[in-house]
């Protein structure tokens, strides 16, 4: 017997009772072996690297989303001040036409 052997012989015999008991019992239990071994996965330092990787790039999607929206958001924005100044230039033009077009009408009717 090797030493290893000795050595696992030794750590089963300390087991309590109750415990092997209920080792034994999961083991038969094929829903229970499996709940078992993907318990062990989930706590493995494998399965935090693919869900690390994973968060991540959910995440940069979720950030190219909300970029792509605040740019479409900014032009939009832009657009309509332009527009607004746009107007609001015209509209003041339209003002000053009139009272120049209003004061040479004016000034004609007084020279004559």
């Amino acid at each position: 017997m090797t030493a290893s052997t000795r050595a696992e012989r030794k750590l089963i015999d300390l087991r309590h009772p109750v415990v092997v008991r209920f080792n034994a019992g999961r083991a038969a239990d094929l829903l229970l072996r499996l709940a078992d071994q993907i318990t062990a996965f989930a706590g493995s330092t494998k399965f935090v690297y693919i869900h690390a990787v994973g968060l991540m790039i959910g995440q940069n999607r979720q950030a190219a989303f909300r970029e792509a929206k605040a740019d479409h958001d900014f032009t939009e924005q832009e657009l309509r001040r332009s527009m607004e100044l746009t107007q609001g230039v015209r509209r003041l033009t339209l003002e000053v036409h009139g009272v120049v077009v209003h004061s040479n009408a004016a000034a004609a009717t007084l020279a004559d």
